[in-house]
């Protein structure tokens, strides 16, 4: 901060949590799929946008299910930097972590 700016950055991301209310199979169908046929498109058609995908166990099923050509365009538009992966966990840790010990604790050990 300097002076009377201040410099606010919104970085949009998921946050898919694999079985909490619902079961994993459940969880992709109804809340997650959607968002990959999504996004993909919405990707290519402006070069601006960019998304992080942070669940690395949905990303991979969804991988599992796609077709040589999807998979061609995600990894483009993962080359090209609109397509993020962060963290690289099977799920996202808990925001609520207050300190990057227990985020560390949370992803090495699972409490």
């Amino acid at each position: 901060v300097t002076g009377d700016e201040l410099t606010v950055h919104i970085v949009g991301h998921t946050h898919d949590d694999p079985g909490w209310l619902i079961t994993v199979d459940q969880y992709y169908i109804r809340e997650v799929e959607w968002i990959f046929y999504t996004m993909i498109p919405v990707l290519q058609d402006n070069p601006i946008r960019k998304f992080t995908y942070v669940e690395m166990a949905y990303m991979h099923r969804w991988w599992e299910e796609i077709d040589d050509d999807l998979k061609q365009d995600t990894v483009s538009l993962v080359n090209n930097g609109q397509f993020q992966l962060n963290l690289g966990g099977w799920c996202m840790n808990d925001e609520a972590s207050p300190t990057a010990a227990a985020v560390i604790h949370q992803m090495t050990d699972g409490n």
